[in-house]
């Protein structure tokens, strides 16, 4: 036979079938499976020839080998330079002031150049904006219910925290569960709809004893003791260094050692410790840092410890101030 003339070939299988009354496609990526259209994504008008499994696949494979010649790269880098491994960033050979973080991180340098990391910041708060407005705007009508029955009693709504009274969803601080597109803003209005209004203090007070009732309780023996020694100082102390409230017996969750300089803190592996950690501690470690660090701490209430711990963050002064 001529090479011009062409084998005939038979029909060209059908990429589309009914199945139990729903319209099926043939997904012409690895899978070749047939799948409802809802699993594949819009292409205009149409639908895509892969479905979405496949494309997220693909999508995931081209990713690791771009990471992997990034890490090459970076590997190579000379002395003083580093590669961000963002894939987005085109800049090549850095500085490696660009990635250093002011972040306890066993002074190890960042993945992602400062670039691009302020970058994903902006995006990050552009995306929370919605729903913090909706939490703030609670936060400043809504009074803690326990508080309330102070004669004295102030309201500041940075100290206003959602406790739920039924089953959590999630916090509703948590900006970033309830930012994605399938929440937002209705759905964390749904949410704050099933809560009551704290102050700090109070809430803690609620978690322990709703804590207590439920059974969550702890058990290790270790950890009982030191919270026992950690506890004893409190009341040793008496009262909230600047409000001068009075440590009553079990409100010791409500009290806290506040640093009078947070860069004395003590750092474990690459992170900084409270003393509320201490009770993670081994024994040993425990004995010989403990009296160092009380030294360097005043006792304070949540809600105090709270306000002053806001008062530093420039960054939360920003973000507060929006609203």
């Amino acid at each position: 036979m001529p090479k011009y003339i062409k084998k005939r070939r038979g029909p060209k299988p059908k990429l589309h079938k009914v199945i139990q009354g729903i319209e099926h496609k043939q997904c012409t990526g690895s899978c070749k499976k047939f799948k409802p259209l809802d699993q594949f994504g819009k292409n205009g008008y149409a639908r895509r020839s892969d479905c979405k499994a496949c494309v997220k696949k693909k999508v995931k494979q081209r990713l690791e080998v771009y990471l992997e010649k990034r890490k090459q790269a970076r590997e190579a880098a000379p002395p003083g330079f580093l590669v961000c491994l963002f894939h987005g960033c085109k800049k090549g050979l850095q500085p490696l002031d660009q990635f250093l973080s002011p972040f306890v991180r066993n002074n190890e340098p960042t993945m992602r150049c400062l670039t691009c990391r302020n970058k994903s910041k902006e995006d990050r708060e552009q995306r929370y904006t919605a729903c913090q407005k909706v939490y703030h705007d609670w936060r400043k009508t809504h009074w803690c219910v326990k508080c309330t029955n102070d004669p004295n009693y102030e309201h500041n709504y940075l100290l206003i925290e959602a406790d739920h009274l039924g089953k959590k969803l999630k916090a509703c601080s948590n900006h970033a569960y309830w930012s994605t597109s399938k929440r937002g803003p209705a759905a964390l209005r749904a949410e704050l709809m099933t809560v009551q209004a704290l102050c700090k203090f109070h809430h803690r007070l609620q978690t322990q004893q709703r804590n207590h009732e439920n059974g969550r309780i702890q058990t290790i023996r270790n950890r009982l003791r030191k919270r026992k020694i950690i506890n004893a100082e409190k009341h040793k102390r008496g009262c909230c260094f600047l409000c001068k409230r009075v440590l009553k017996e079990g409100e010791e969750c409500a009290f806290d050692f506040d640093h009078r300089d947070p860069t004395t803190k003590f750092i474990r592996n690459g992170k900084l410790l409270g003393p509320t950690s201490f009770v993670r501690l081994p024994q040993a470690l425990f004995d010989k840092q403990w009296p160092l660090e009380q030294a360097k701490c005043d006792l304070l209430c949540a809600n105090c410890h709270k306000l002053k711990t806001f008062a530093n963050r420039d960054s939360y002064k920003n973000k507060t101030n929006k609203f």
